[in-house]
């Protein structure tokens, strides 16, 4: 267990407190945005803006189904994205170009960024309707729930984009980086036309 824990000898300091640096600024924006919403719902509860108390079970149930919704979706997208994070290293290591331009650009699908935001934005706003028996408690679970969901996708984020890693960034070629990926496949020709070849190198179909 312990071995989890020791340094990695090959890193410098300077690479650590760059680390260190870096996803310390991971934090500022949930931790921020978090607070403003702890400060919001504080302001909402001493005027007593909450669902009644007789409500509670609907108000549980509601939660529940979209937390699941959330999760399940959290879970399929963050394993994609790790899959995804270790194919790429993979590729830096053995140089592997094609495969490295082939991922590059994946991105995640907007209709995936709806569900998690719908989901994850109304389970906020449910969690921060319930009525808490003191504003301790309360402020409590919105910041924290507020927190997590923020860094959940300002991680998923920072992972689609390779460059943001100093391992990364450090290992790619630049021009893997900046060519573009319909070029390196020839993709479009100077026409704008595809020039794909079908069956034979001319270039048209020979199927009967």
């Amino acid at each position: 267990m312990l071995e989890l824990w020791k340094l990695n000898p090959k890193r410098s300091w300077a690479s650590r407190l760059a680390s260190l640096r870096r996803n310390l600024l991971r934090l500022l924006l949930p931790l921020c945005l978090a607070t403003l919403a702890a400060v919001l719902w504080h302001q909402c509860h001493k005027r007593g803006w909450h669902v009644p108390r007789h409500a509670e079970a609907m108000l549980a149930t509601g939660i529940l189904v979209l937390a699941a919704i959330f999760a399940i979706a959290a879970a399929l997208i963050l394993d994609r994205i790790w899959e995804r994070t270790r194919a790429i290293s993979r590729y830096i290591l053995t140089r592997n170009k094609r495969a490295f331009m082939e991922i590059r650009d994946e991105k995640m699908p907007i209709a995936m960024h709806l569900v998690l935001a719908a989901s994850g934005l109304w389970v906020l706003v449910l969690l921060a309707a319930a009525e808490y028996p003191s504003s301790a408690s309360g402020a409590l679970v919105v910041f924290s729930s507020w927190f997590s969901m923020l860094l959940y996708f300002v991680v998923i984020t920072d992972l689609q984009d390779p460059t943001t890693s100093v391992w990364f960034s450090s290992r790619i070629q630049p021009d893997w980086i900046e060519q573009d990926v319909d070029a390196y496949f020839n993709l479009d020709g100077e026409d704008g036309k595809d020039h794909f070849k079908l069956d034979g190198e001319d270039g048209k179909d020979h199927r009967d």
